[in-house]
């Protein structure tokens, strides 16, 4: 990969697209090199995208799902995080950051798939080349709003729980606190978790 302005070498990246025995069963992206300055040479990054996307046929080339999609762009983000690095060190570089950090890029190129006009120009039809009709990626985009709501409302109770269980001073704060919020905690059974299941020694260690 090489900046098309400068023509400078960025890095190297790797598909291995499809599934064979014995291959890593998930998708991934694994660094091989880490961008690095040694002695004043720059070491270029490598990395490779392992995914299991279905073969080509003799009757048909191999299509992707929308879900094969979201995979790919999510999976090319971490390829971009390692070959785009300009760190210096190989510690940092990459996907070699704090881990809140670390889907940033590759969630910033999964939402690419849901703009129209991206899913316009990556798609079409296998043998008539006709993009996906605009009446089914708007369908797509309202559907994937659904339960948005109860999704993110779901994110603010276990983020509500996490603060709570961080930020309590002593055990009958912790038990009022989480008679507050008890609802957003689960047993493995399925049943709602009452503050005195909870040991303030336990959760710390």
């Amino acid at each position: 990969m090489k900046d098309k302005q400068s023509n400078e070498l960025l890095g190297h990246f790797y598909l291995d697209l499809h599934p064979r025995d014995n291959k890593y069963g998930h998708a991934a992206v694994f660094p091989l090199i880490k961008r690095a300055v040694v002695d004043g040479k720059v070491t270029p990054s490598a990395a490779a995208m392992v995914v299991n996307f279905a073969k080509g046929t003799n009757e048909r080339p191999a299509l992707l799902q929308m879900d094969n999609v979201i995979t790919f762009f999510h999976e090319f983000g971490h390829i971009m995080h390692n070959v785009c690095s300009k760190a210096n060190f190989s510690r940092l570089s990459g996907t070699s950051v704090e881990r809140d950090f670390v889907e940033l890029p590759s969630q910033m190129l999964e939402n690419w798939v849901e703009n129209k006009d991206v899913l316009i120009r990556l798609s079409k039809h296998y043998k008539t080349g006709v993009p996906l009709p605009l009446e089914f990626v708007e369908k797509r985009k309202k559907a994937n709003k659904m339960n948005e709501a109860s999704n993110t409302l779901n994110q603010v109770q276990l983020g509500t729980y996490d603060f709570v269980l961080h930020t309590a001073l002593d055990e009958d704060l912790l038990k009022q606190n989480l008679n507050q919020v008890q609802t957003h905690a689960q047993t493995e059974e399925g049943e709602e978790a009452t503050a005195e299941e909870f040991n303030i020694d336990d959760i710390r260690r």
